[in-house]
């Protein structure tokens, strides 16, 4: 029986050469970090996107790309595999320190539904240390292994009984809508609970009818501290570091919230998070 034959990269894209030449597509290759050859940009990409993406876009004293150009990234995952992380078109250049340049972008949105879930093959030559290439040149040796139904990374929600991130997890999961996580969490309302491992102080919180509990998570994702007083003392670096999140009780949409505020005393009570060495006020 005869192979399928290959899938490339341009075959989802749908380039055309005018296309590429108007846009001075080019191919941002992430195979290190920095000057530190033994990094894994995979594990910074899962770790935080936007971290990846101001990578992507490195500060040079020349000029690597122009405004109006647009770059496709890519990052080394194992040997020849690499993730679509990103497609961006530059929108502006500012001047840095040391005469290096800062660029701006937005995402080419009608590609944003691919980012981070396209798994590429492509051999990279041990000789080419160049890691911005002219996309026209590289696509045609770029091959699609593998479109996740879920973005890179998502391997699952584990059940609500299981659910324990720390905050650099959560950030991921929501940055990137982890589509199981957000169809788990989106229409539950539930009680939580967050530990600082440094020292074993406690916060209970809820999600009710306004937030529920994946919108509730997003602000800590985007806040660190989600509105909460004795949370806002905190360095965002320690928050980082040693925040943990679980779940200790859900409820389904339809659970009125006076019921839902009657829980979260109750777990309050019970695990005396109000006291000393607690984090809840009241």
């Amino acid at each position: 029986m005869p192979e399928d034959p290959p899938i490339f990269l341009n075959d989802v894209l749908h380039l055309s050469a005018e296309d590429l030449d108007r846009h001075h597509y080019r191919v941002r290759l992430t195979f290190r970090w920095g000057n530190d050859e033994q990094s894994d940009p995979i594990a910074r990409y899962r770790r935080d996107p936007e971290d990846a993406l101001g990578h992507l876009l490195y500060y040079r004293p020349q000029s690597t790309f122009k405004v109006g150009q647009r770059v496709i990234g890519m990052t080394k995952i194992r040997d020849t595999q690499w993730l679509l992380t990103r497609i961006v078109q530059i929108t502006g250049i500012t001047e840095q320190p040391g005469g290096r340049k800062a660029y701006e972008s937005a995402d080419v949105g009608e590609y944003r539904g691919l980012f981070g879930r396209v798994i590429l093959r492509y051999s990279n030559p041990p000789s080419a240390q160049n890691e911005v290439r002219v996309a026209s040149k590289i696509l045609p040796q770029i091959q699609v292994d593998e479109v996740r139904a879920t973005g890179f990374g998502d391997d699952g929600f584990p059940g609500y009984a299981n659910v324990t991130v720390s905050w650099h997890k959560l950030h991921e999961i929501v940055s990137r809508s982890y589509e199981s996580w957000h169809t788990a969490l989106r229409n539950m309302k539930g009680i939580y609970l967050i530990v600082d491992k440094s020292n074993g102080a406690a916060y209970v919180g809820k999600a009710d009818g306004s937030q529920m509990l994946w919108a509730r998570w997003a602000n800590y994702a985007r806040t660190r501290h989600g509105g909460n007083v004795e949370l806002k003392k905190l360095d965002a670096a320690h928050i980082e570091e040693h925040f943990q999140w679980s779940i200790l009780e859900v409820m389904d949409e339809k659970t009125q919230d006076d019921y839902v505020n009657a829980r979260e005393s109750w777990w309050k009570s019970a695990l005396s998070t109000r006291g000393q060495g607690g984090l809840n006020r009241n």
